[in-house]
């Protein structure tokens, strides 16, 4: 267990995070059912999530699409921010918040219509 302290991370830094990806080579689609999945520059899979493909590019910590919270956490994001993160990631658009981040996240991966 690692005595780092992890810093908070707002969403906009996150934001920016997850535009840095597409700087550094990654590569974004939507799946069937519209969700939002990465793959990392030399990976053959769209295998990340929003969520992990950050945590992989700024923790170089590597966790699955269902451990979100995990990748959430190791970035010291708010519970309330990893949940619309991901809600936004797999099209679950429950409130207009959420529906926001998505069209954001949409634009700054270029999957925007």
């Amino acid at each position: 267990m690692s005595d780092k302290k992890v810093e908070k991370m707002s969403m906009e830094s996150f934001l920016r995070a997850f535009g840095a990806l597409f700087k550094n080579g990654w590569e974004a689609m939507l799946d069937d059912g519209g969700w939002i999945r990465l793959k990392a520059p030399m990976g053959k899979k769209f295998c990340f999530c929003p969520l992990t493909a950050v945590c992989f590019q700024v923790q170089n910590k590597r966790v699955t699409q269902t451990e979100y919270f995990v990748a959430g956490r190791a970035l010291g994001l708010k519970e309330d921010f990893v949940e619309r993160i991901a809600d936004a990631a797999d099209n679950y658009l429950r409130s207009q918040l959420t529906k926001r981040s998505r069209a954001r996240m949409l634009t700054i991966s270029g999957l925007s219509r």
